[in-house]
């Protein structure tokens, strides 16, 4: 797919983090998903809130300060 020269750059690189940024297409989407689940990339989590602390969440966002995703847990 699109995505393969960005992270072959990014996976070879020296570089302890980086970001990997891809359209929602099917068969990249599960390519990410077995190098996540075979450990070779690592999703960087800031914070995660329940669905009903979403106003938490966005400021959370808002606030510039967040270093990594948000995630919005809807069921447990």
């Amino acid at each position: 797919g699109h995505m393969w020269a960005t992270i072959a750059t990014r996976l070879t690189s020296k570089k302890r983090a980086s970001i990997i940024q891809v359209e929602s297409w099917r068969d990249d989407l599960d390519t990410l998903t077995g190098w996540t689940e075979a450990g070779q990339i690592k999703p960087i989590i800031d914070s995660t809130f329940p669905l009903e602390e979403t106003g938490a969440a966005y400021a959370r966002s808002k606030s510039g300060r967040a270093q990594g995703k948000i995630i919005i847990s809807v069921a447990e």
